[in-house]
């Protein structure tokens, strides 16, 4: 069965949070043109994620390093990125849209990272290929593309 692996609440995660990444992608435009932003504007909040990615990741890496602890940097990431995703979407300034947004992709980039991580120090442990694990992050990634998509162009 499934839930004994001790492994699959990992993969849940990592199908979950990649599936998370594919709407943040797909949403966020659609969601900021019907909230009236001009798509220059949409540009810019989409560009900020690369940039704080630069930062954040080392920031929170350096910080599980530190506290020798994935999970713990992991959940604060998650709650941050909750209470960040609940914030943005009270608002309707564009300024406020750049800024709350560079907090959202300052808890949402290092996730995917992090969690790689606890899948490849896992696999290690429970001597499996790191690729068993991942390959969950794809499939989320890839199914809910692929359903968002369809859906996104009938509604």
């Amino acid at each position: 069965m499934l839930t004994k692996n001790p492994l699959f609440p990992l993969r849940l995660f990592m199908f979950f949070i990649s599936a998370i990444s594919s709407m943040v992608i797909s949403f966020f435009p659609i969601y900021f043109q019907d909230k009236g932003l001009t798509t220059s504007q949409i540009g810019w909040f989409l560009a900020i994620c690369p940039f704080i990615g630069l930062i954040a990741q080392p920031i929170w890496g350096y910080t599980s390093d530190k506290y020798k602890t994935v999970k713990k940097v992991l959940f604060i990431c998650l709650i941050g990125l909750v209470a960040s995703v609940i914030w943005l979407f009270q608002i309707d300034s564009f300024l406020w849209v750049l800024i709350v947004g560079s907090v959202f992709f300052f808890f949402f980039s290092p996730i995917i990272p992090l969690a790689d991580n606890l899948g490849k120090r896992l696999s290690q442990l429970h001597s499996v290929t790191f690729g068993s694990i991942r390959m969950w992050g794809s499939i989320g990634f890839a199914l809910i593309s692929l359903v968002s998509g369809f859906l996104l162009s009938k509604f």
